[in-house]
């Protein structure tokens, strides 16, 4: 599958499901369909995808990320928070790059049974990981974007995090808007 680009919104999520050992440890220890959560940003006059891989977070050219989605077989899914403007996603995008890009990334399978297990903890877990990035970017934008209808607010958000928040509709699914197997308009 390849990306329209000109469909494409800064801030857009990346949620993403591999059949690697490590996938499926997440998906297992999560209770979850992804493993993997990403943020797109339109950068310097290009499309950028910013993600936490060890050992640091990084930045990839778009059109190099749907190389590696093809290469590894990954199932993609892309999330759009509904009803913001295009000067928002753009700030979200840029708090993304200016915060995010080069950090640590400690994520380990053991640290994932905390998240499963320990999800409702009254404080926040140090570190950044996959689903932090576009979580903590938006969040830093809109206040309270992510907590959903009923007010619940989560502290430790994972990829399972980001599929509630899509039953609850606090984001939307718009992959088949803006991926098709050419990249072209349908």
């Amino acid at each position: 599958m390849k990306f329209i680009s000109d469909r494409l919104k800064p801030g857009d999520w990346l949620a993403i499901r591999s059949e690697t050992p490590f996938g499926i440890g997440i998906q297992v220890v999560l209770g979850s369909y992804t493993n993997h959560n990403a943020i797109i940003v339109w950068y310097l006059g290009e499309w950028w995808v910013i993600e936490a891989i060890q050992p640091r977070s990084v930045m990839v050219r778009l059109t190099d990320y749907e190389a590696e989605i093809e290469r590894m077989g990954l199932v993609v899914r892309v999330l759009r928070v509904p009803d913001q403007s295009d000067e928002v996603r753009e700030a979200v995008g840029l708090y993304a790059v200016t915060h995010f890009v080069g950090v640590k990334y400690p994520l380990s399978t053991l640290r994932m049974v905390w998240y499963r297990f320990f999800n409702n903890l009254p404080f926040k877990i140090k570190g950044t990981w996959c689903t932090r990035i576009p979580w903590r970017s938006w969040c830093a934008v809109v206040y309270g974007v992510m907590d959903r209808p009923d007010g619940k607010v989560k502290k430790n958000e994972t990829p399972r995090t980001v599929e509630n928040r899509l039953v609850a509709g606090v984001l939307v699914d718009v992959t088949r808007r803006v991926m098709s197997p050419t990249g072209r308009k349908k």
